[in-house]
């Protein structure tokens, strides 16, 4: 699970890493502010959008879930199986798990 963990991350990591190649390059070249602009926020987007999918990923993997949920005082149990919801960010649709 380690390992997993540290490869979701890891690909954010060299997400970010690229875009900032990008804008190096882009430095290089002179290339028009309007283009770089795009071009920056488009994969600090992109980033954004790998950080919160692995950090959905890493609470469904870490998170101990208990059978019965005491609310206003009355029982509820979880549904028998997991079910997907998609989750709407800023940044992207991103499908999660529930128990709800």
């Amino acid at each position: 699970m380690i390992i997993e963990v540290e490869d979701r991350f890891y690909k954010v990591a060299k997400a970010f890493s690229q875009v900032l190649g990008g804008l190096q390059r882009a430095a290089a070249r002179g290339e028009a502010v309007h283009a770089v602009e795009e071009m920056a926020w488009s994969g600090l987007i992109e980033t954004g959008r790998q950080m919160i999918a692995a950090y959905i990923e890493q609470q469904e993997e870490d998170l101990p879930r208990p059978e019965v949920i005491e609310q206003e005082g009355k029982q509820l149990h979880r549904l028998p199986e997991r079910r997907t919801r998609s989750y709407v960010s800023a940044l992207n649709l991103i499908a999660v798990g529930s128990s709800a």
